[in-house]
């Protein structure tokens, strides 16, 4: 458990914690094979399918695994597994979502279901976000984390160049109010999504929401702003509804 609870633990041991039936299941589907098990029911051992003999299996006292659970109740059942490489996501959107500056796990995890869900090329992490391999990421994604590309830690430089080698990109910047940019700022289903073949949608962080760097580069390659109109003095919308709203 030392080797996945913090970020720096995971990235040496190259092990993740996946807590719950669903999401093991999730995993073996797309081809991963956890390297031990810890379960306190054999009935959950028994319903996996797809699992290697070889993976090592370790029934334990429920309330030793409790102990170890980052959930108020555990479901019994933590597999250790490496972390999948970068996966190709075929019969995609060409649209690529940027987390930028997204440090709130529960909003994170729902950016990637949902993302997963619309059928999106990848999602882009800038640097700063929360560690996607968190705990309540990938609860809050439940299991998407194994259907998409996610690449981690990605400077603007790199994506500045993505944006020059790739050719008719169109960006897009979430805005909560069109006043705050110099940009072009259209509502969201005005925009034609079908008119690219490439599409880069930015999302900002909750509380200080997107970047003047991101604003520098899309004044830079004639990115344009995406507004969400709100009704009843609603304010503003967290990322998640935000990434949601654009995408559908």
């Amino acid at each position: 458990m030392l080797k996945v609870k913090s970020k720096k633990a995971r990235l040496k041991s190259g092990l993740i914690a996946l807590e719950g039936k669903r999401l093991i299941e999730n995993a073996l589907q797309q081809g991963l094979q956890p390297e031990m098990i810890f379960y306190s029911r054999r009935k959950d051992i028994e319903e996996l399918k797809n699992l290697n003999s070889e993976i090592l299996l370790y029934k334990l006292p429920y309330k030793d695994l409790q102990l170890w659970s980052d959930l108020t109740t555990s479901p019994g059942i933590i597999a250790f597994c490496k972390k999948p490489g970068r996966m190709l996501n075929e019969n995609s959107l060409p649209v690529t979502v940027v987390c930028d500056n997204v440090r709130e796990p529960g909003n994170l995890g729902a950016i990637i279901r949902s993302s997963a869900a619309a059928g999106v090329q990848r999602v882009v992490l800038t640097k700063g976000c929360v560690d996607v391999w968190d705990s309540k990421v990938i609860r809050g994604a439940s299991g998407a984390h194994f259907h998409l590309p996610i690449l981690e830690d990605i400077t603007w430089d790199d994506l500045t160049k993505q944006f020059t080698n790739e050719k008719n990109t169109k960006l897009l910047l979430a805005v909560n109010q069109p006043s705050t940019t110099i940009l072009q700022c259209l509502p969201y289903f005005q925009v034609e999504y079908n008119k690219s073949d490439n599409i880069i949608i930015v999302v900002g962080g909750e509380t200080e929401g997107l970047s003047e760097e991101v604003f520098k580069i899309a004044r830079t390659f004639h990115g344009k702003a995406l507004n969400i109109p709100l009704s009843n003095n609603i304010e503003s919308l967290n990322c998640v509804s935000a990434d949601l709203l654009i995408k559908h």
